[in-house]
């Protein structure tokens, strides 16, 4: 038995000791309709003895699905349709299988832990936004959008920070004197970034000013916050906000209160969904590609997957200035 388990087991050996020929034992290791399934179970058995359990057929082993399940708490929005169709074009490519699991504003609760445990999920990639908290399900993770947590592999992360700095610099250089900066008012990273940066455009304009309203985003207490914009001693001509639900609502304020959009004052916000471009005017905005940050995350996923490479890596998405008529002041001040 021990020479046996020094040299790679052959069908030869199985069949010496199970005492019967080499084709039957091929055929019984292959599944053939004719061999008894009291021959295979033996044979199966001397195989397994003898060390020959790395050449099990694929019909006795376990099968992988090889699953990938995407964390989201949003489905109505664009970037996140657009990253999940092009991880998931990735990830089938790399022969993993994707799984949506939607999670409205909760952790996943102890029954959806159990079910991670029984259908080979191989990794997870969340969208979870930043007060949601991620579970460590011991499992490879990619995160988007969220910096704050040490245990995913990998965060890929849009450039906030530099999306901020080009939105300001934007509407100086079209002529703003005062800016605002609208955005939540929770300890989140994403809103950090957007008032550092945006800060940061000014060391260069010192003749120029800004504020940063800080608000939780309610519809009834945004419509304060307008108010008061609009009413400074020093009015405000350029306004960015931190989403466009956020420069929706702003910009049909404005229009209640026959202020001119860019005229009197210029808009801009983040992110590039299609309906910002419906309105008029249509308003300028700040855009991360969800398309390549899902491509890379699948990607990634695979990498550490394929490799078991657990090296942490922060992958930073450019940020885009998408310019329309809501920041083009010069351009409607111009003499016709």
């Amino acid at each position: 038995m021990s020479k046996l388990l020094k040299k790679n087991i052959t069908l030869q050996d199985i069949a010496e000791s199970a005492h019967i020929s080499a084709s039957t034992v091929s055929r019984a290791l292959n599944n053939h309709p004719k061999i008894s399934q009291k021959t295979k179970e033996k044979v199966w058995k001397v195989a397994k003895k003898l060390g020959y359990l790395p050449n099990i057929p694929v019909y006795m082993q376990k099968q992988k699905n090889n699953i990938v399940v995407f964390l989201v708490d949003d489905l109505s929005k664009l970037a996140n349709h657009e990253f999940i169709l092009s991880a998931q074009e990735t990830l089938l490519k790399n022969g993993f299988q994707p799984l949506i699991q939607f999670l409205a504003n909760n952790t996943p609760n102890e029954k959806f832990t159990e079910l991670i445990k029984e259908i080979d999920v191989v990794g997870i990639i969340s969208l979870l936004n930043e007060n949601q908290i991620i579970p460590d399900f011991k499992l490879p993770l990619i995160s988007v959008n969220k910096s704050d947590y040490e245990f995913p592999q990998v965060h890929v992360l849009p450039d906030i920070y530099n999306g901020a700095y080009i939105s300001a610099n934007h509407l100086l250089n079209q002529g703003a004197k005062k800016l605002a900066l609208i955005i939540g008012d929770s300890e989140s990273t994403i809103y950090s970034d957007m008032e550092a940066g945006f800060t940061a455009a000014f060391a260069s304009n010192p003749n120029n000013s800004f504020k940063i309203v800080k608000s939780d985003l309610n519809k009834e207490i945004l419509k304060q916050e307008f108010e008061k914009i609009i009413n400074e001693e020093i009015p405000v001509d350029g306004i960015v906000t931190c989403n466009n639900e956020v420069a929706c609502q702003l910009h049909s304020f404005l229009h209640s209160k026959n202020i001119k959009v860019p005229v009197t004052i210029m808009l801009l916000s983040f992110g590039n969904e299609t309906f910002v471009n419906l309105i008029s005017p249509g308003i300028s905005t700040i855009e991360y590609s969800s398309e390549n940050m899902g491509r890379i995350a699948a990607e990634q996923l695979a990498e550490i997957i394929n490799t078991k490479n657990s090296e942490h890596k922060l992958l930073i998405e450019p940020a885009k200035l998408i310019i329309r008529a809501s920041s083009l002041k010069i351009a409607h001040n111009y003499p016709k």
